[in-house]
């Protein structure tokens, strides 16, 4: 706590301006674009990299919340003053750090296959930036960030390397599946439980099934989009893949802002919210833009 303590006599408007810009990088919401962009129009194979490092990172954090329910730093000390700008959206409770995870996913697993040490360079700086952010704001201890950039890169280079090295390969989808399916379905039972025997708030939960909906949206999504459909991200032209993006991102926008309403008063209707948008982001668009694009290669 003294060095939230120290951080916020040094705070100032500039400083919060700087660093809530990057704690955006770390956000959920840019995770999935760029994993939308890299998904739908560059590389599907290295889309899918960073969306297995993104979700199996986030769910093992998310499960580490509910289990710890270590609360925000401003809870635990009355002397800890978070900045306003970011403490609306510090939701759930505080160990580990979410944000941190979020960026040490996505810019870890950029880092990890770009081989150029001045990119990797800058990803690393990113990550820091991103988890010392989130200690500048006061919404998060030096213990919650280090130990979401710890698991996640340890999660996000075995994952990369069990691709790397063909492991993931002796294994069928079916086989994948039904190991990926156990997770969101284990989050739900345990969201359960602390609900109805632990008296967790329901409030504290709901990034738990957020996550929960998420990771089954995805799984599914991979699951059929890899056996039905085999997209191909680099067909089209520059414009295309303008379209095929702006188009993409209007779809899941609209399913989010639809569906919000509902969960506002249903808290587990959040995993429906986010199983439809990766389900659909993952599969049902890439399937109906590649019937599009075979449509038109045979006219």
């Amino acid at each position: 706590m003294e060095i939230l303590e120290y951080l916020q006599t040094v705070r100032t408007p500039l400083g919060e301006k700087m660093n809530m810009l990057f704690s955006i990088l770390g956000q959920e919401a840019v995770v999935i674009a760029v994993m939308c962009l890299v998904f739908w129009c560059i590389d599907k194979k290295f889309g899918y990299r960073i969306a297995f490092s993104f979700f199996l990172s986030g769910v093992t954090v998310q499960i580490l919340k509910i289990i710890f329910k270590v609360p925000r730093p401003w809870i635990l000390s009355k002397s800890i003053i978070p900045s306003e700008s970011a403490k609306a959206g510090a939701t759930g409770y505080s160990f580990p750090s979410a944000h941190t995870q979020s960026a040490t996913s996505l810019y870890g697993t950029l880092a990890y296959n770009i081989k150029k040490r001045a990119f990797q360079l800058l990803m690393l700086i990113i990550i820091l930036l991103v988890a010392f952010s989130r200690l500048y704001l006061g919404v998060h201890t030096p213990l919650d960030v280090s130990v979401a950039l710890v698991i996640t890169f340890m999660i996000t280079v075995g994952v990369n390397y069990a691709i790397d090295s063909g492991l993931v390969y002796k294994y069928t989808r079916e086989q994948i599946l039904a190991v990926l399916l156990i997770i969101p379905m284990l989050m739900v039972v345990v969201a359960v439980i602390q609900l109805k025997f632990f008296f967790a708030d329901s409030e504290n939960l709901m990034d738990l099934v957020k996550s929960a909906g998420a990771a089954l949206g995805f799984s599914l999504g991979w699951y059929f989009e890899s056996k039905y459909v085999e997209f191909d991200a680099s067909k089209g032209s520059v414009v295309e893949k303008i379209i095929r993006v702006v188009a993409g991102v209007v779809i899941l926008l609209l399913i989010r802002k639809l569906l919000k309403p509902v969960e506002s008063t249903l808290v587990y209707f959040g995993f429906v919210r986010y199983f439809v948008m990766l389900f659909v982001g993952i599969y049902l668009y890439p399937m109906i833009f590649d019937k599009i694009t075979k449509g038109n290669e045979k006219n």
